[in-house]
């Protein structure tokens, strides 16, 4: 299964919370998702597809190619971050 989820995260060096998307696959979503709201409750899970690794390496090939990559498309907001 494919997934694309949007999350945070907190950039230690500039001290700015930023928006990320995230692709991946994994064999059991529900497991995986868990591992994400453990982590980051806020985050949300936008959409999922039948697929394998193989169109993972595709979606990241096709990010790549434009200079852009799915784990660090980002924009910093205005958040701040909760010690």
């Amino acid at each position: 299964m494919i997934y694309l989820i949007e999350t945070t995260y907190y950039n230690k060096d500039t001290k700015e919370v930023l928006d990320l998307l995230k692709i991946g696959y994994t064999k059991d979503i529900n497991s995986r998702i868990d591992s994400y709201y453990l982590h980051n409750p806020e985050c949300r899970l936008l959409d999922t597809r039948e697929g394998n690794t193989e169109l993972e390496s595709y979606f990241h090939s096709l990010y790549n190619k434009y200079s852009l990559s799915l784990i660090h498309i980002s924009e910093p907001t205005r958040r701040s971050y909760i010690s």
